[in-house]
């Protein structure tokens, strides 16, 4: 037997022989594309504790190190993405990794990181307008693997190495200091801006940490925790209500990606290979990730979310 329409329907039992089954069929004038991650153009060298900015076809990608944490062969050589090709931008005025990065291709923004030689900890901050590099305000307190979220007009800076709670606005020229992370940490990454926004993860006083927190411009509230705990990872996203955290290390290197919604986190498609230290950038429907290590790598990855378009030329409704 069976009841319905043209565009859903059941279909149960039926003989021979008698069967118990029952069968759903729908249809649909969209075709859905499930979400995925895919393989982006390879950046220019391998790459590693790189600073970015920016979207999947509008990123920008500074500084870092080309060889092992070890080596000395580290670069302030930047590059542009439109989505296809990577195009050659001007250098930062130094050689800097692991920084806190915000802002666009055409307008971001570098603070703080570690520059050599001897592994210096560094509150200087660099500008960037599209094409060269510019002095920017300093942040507080030296240190390495902070959180940058925002625009280079209006941007927020979490955590680090120098101080793991410390947390700071940012208005294009000075860094204010502002109300402390109920929780320390570095190796992190956030989503948001000066007004709302989310940090998750990292480098805790005691290991790795799921711990999630939102800031709503005056404090910072302890929220969901990650399903798990990692440092090193990357993160995108577009408020503090909806953010993608991918790749990472928790002992191991690990290609998962957790998404946001603003109450809880939820699993996403895993990357295609596992490392950590990836710069990453862009927003909960399209995200990079380029880079990372263990070994030191020039794969990208690209993230799509789920899609629906039309599977059919013209149609009309009556």
């Amino acid at each position: 037997m069976g009841v319905g329409t043209g565009s859903a329907a059941l279909a149960f039992g039926g003989h021979p022989p008698t069967v118990t089954t029952t069968e759903e069929f729908t249809s649909s004038t969209n075709t859905i594309t499930a979400a995925a991650w895919s393989s982006g153009t390879n950046y220019p060298s391998n790459i590693m504790y790189a600073g970015s900015a920016g979207t999947k076809t509008a990123a920008v990608v500074y500084g870092g190190a080309t060889g092992s944490p070890s080596s000395t062969t580290r670069t302030a050589a930047t590059n542009e993405y439109d989505g296809t090709s990577w195009t050659g931008g001007g250098a930062l005025p130094a050689v800097t990794l692991q920084m806190a990065n915000l802002g666009t291709q055409t307008a971001a923004g570098s603070f703080g990181g570690v520059q050599p030689p001897g592994g210096t900890h560094i509150t200087t901050g660099y500008e960037y307008d599209g094409s060269s590099w510019s002095s920017g305000g300093a942040i507080g307190t030296a240190g390495y693997n902070a959180a940058g979220l925002g625009i280079l007009t209006a941007g927020l800076l979490a955590g680090g190495s120098g101080d793991t709670d410390y947390s700071a606005t940012y208005n294009g020229s000075s860094w204010t200091a502002g109300p402390n992370l109920n929780t320390g940490r570095y190796y992190f990454a956030g989503s948001g801006t000066t007004t709302n926004a989310v940090v998750f993860g990292g480098q805790g006083a005691t290991g790795v940490i799921a711990n999630t927190e939102e800031w709503n411009g005056s404090s910072w509230t302890e929220v969901g925790d990650l399903g798990t705990a990692r440092r090193s990872q990357s993160g995108a996203g577009d408020s503090y209500t909806s953010a993608l955290f991918y790749a990472g290390h928790d002992g191991s290197d690990l290609n998962i990606n957790e998404g946001w919604n603003g109450t809880s986190w939820s699993t996403r498609p895993n990357m295609a290979i596992s490392k950590r230290n990836r710069a990453g950038s862009g927003g909960t429907s399209s995200a990079i990730a380029t880079g990372g290590i263990n070994p030191v790598t020039n794969n990208v990855e690209e993230f799509t979310d789920v899609t629906e378009t039309a599977n059919i030329a013209d149609f009309t409704t009556s």
